[in-house]
C-alpha cells in the first residue's frame, strides 16, 4: 500500500492514499506485516505532457483546493498533526533531497538515522540548441499554482522590459483557475502579452522542442521538495535562474545556476 502526498503550497499538507505515477519516496511501516507505505514530500514536475508540470494532481488538489491558494491555519495544523502521527508508525523514510530530510527531521520529529536521501534521476537528454534568433528564449516549466511563483517571475521580467527576451510557460493552467487568471492579468498589466506565452499542458514532444529552443530556464518557486523541472533543465544543458527555496540549492549546482534568496 502506498500513501503519498505533495509538499503543496507549504510542507504542511495531507497524506493521501492515491497518487499519480512518479511518486517515489517510501516510508516502511513498523507494524507486524512490515508492508510498504510511502510518505511523499514532493511529487514534483512529473510530466507536462499529462497536464502535470507541477505537483501530482491528487496531492495538489488537496493541498490547494480549487479557488483556494492557501490552507487556513486550523486545517494546516490538523494536517501537520496527521502527518506526524503517520510518520511515528514508520521505521524508515526515504526522501528526495537533504533539505527535505532536514525538514522531515525538524518539523515531524523523525530521527535522522531513520531518514534516507534518494535523489530522483533524470533521463539523458540532448543538449539544447538554443533559439539562435538574437532574442533570448526563457523557458519555465510548472503548473500555474502559487507555489511556483509565476507572479514573482512576471514582476521581475517587467523590470527588464527594455531588454530583448521572450518567455514560454509550459504547465497545467487548470489546477488552480484563479491563479491562472491572476497570471493572465499580471501579464496584461505589465504590458507583456506579446512576450510571455502561457501554453498550458503540452505533449512530451512539444516540451522536448521547447527545451531544445530555450536559452535559459527560469522558475521562481516558493518551495520545492526536490525540483524535478530544474533537474530536467540541467539535463538539457540549460543555465538556470531560480530561488533558494526548499531543496533547489541541493538540485542546482552553483556553477550552473543563479539562485535568488527566497
Amino acid at each position: 500500500e502506498r500513501v503519498d502526498h505533495d509538499d503543496g503550497e507549504h510542507p504542511d499538507t495531507e497524506l493521501h492514499r492515491k497518487c499519480q505515477p512518479g511518486a517515489r519516496p517510501v516510508a516502511k511501516q513498523r507494524d507486524r506485516d512490515q508492508s510498504d507505505t510511502a510518505e511523499q514530500r514532493g511529487c514534483e514536475d512529473h510530466d507536462a505532457a499529462n497536464g502535470w508540470g507541477g505537483a501530482c494532481a491528487e496531492c495538489d488538489r488537496a493541498a490547494e483546493p480549487e479557488g483556494s491558494a492557501e490552507l487556513d491555519a486550523e486545517r494546516a495544523d490538523a494536517l501537520h498533526r496527521s502527518e506526524q502521527a503517520a510518520l511515528a508508525l514508520v521505521r524508515e523514510v526515504v526522501v528526495t533531497s537533504p533539505a527535505t530530510a532536514k525538514l522531515v527531521a525538524s518539523d515531524y520529529g523523525v530521527p535522522a538515522e531513520h531518514i534516507t536521501v534518494a535523489r530522483p534521476g533524470s533521463d539523458p537528454a540532448p543538449r539544447s540548441s538554443g533559439s539562435r534568433s538574437g532574442v533570448p528564449h526563457l523557458l519555465s516549466v510548472g503548473a500555474v499554482v502559487p507555489r511556483k511563483g509565476f507572479d514573482v517571475l512576471v514582476a521581475a521580467l517587467a523590470t527588464l522590459a527594455e531588454l530583448p527576451w521572450r518567455l514560454t510557460i509550459a504547465g497545467d493552467l487548470t489546477r488552480d483557475p484563479k491563479e491562472a487568471a491572476r497570471l493572465d492579468v499580471s501579464i496584461s498589466q505589465h504590458n507583456l502579452t506579446g512576450r510571455i506565452a502561457a501554453l498550458g499542458a503540452v505533449s512530451s514532444e512539444r516540451l522536448a522542442a521547447l527545451y531544445d529552443s530555450a536559452d535559459l530556464f527560469v522558475l521562481a518557486s516558493r518551495f520545492e521538495g526536490y525540483g524535478m523541472a530544474y533537474a530536467e533543465a540541467l539535463s538539457h544543458g540549460l543555465p538556470v535562474i531560480g530561488t533558494t527555496a526548499g531543496a533547489i540549492p541541493d538540485t542546482v549546482p552553483q556553477e550552473v545556476g543563479l539562485l535568488v534568496p527566497s
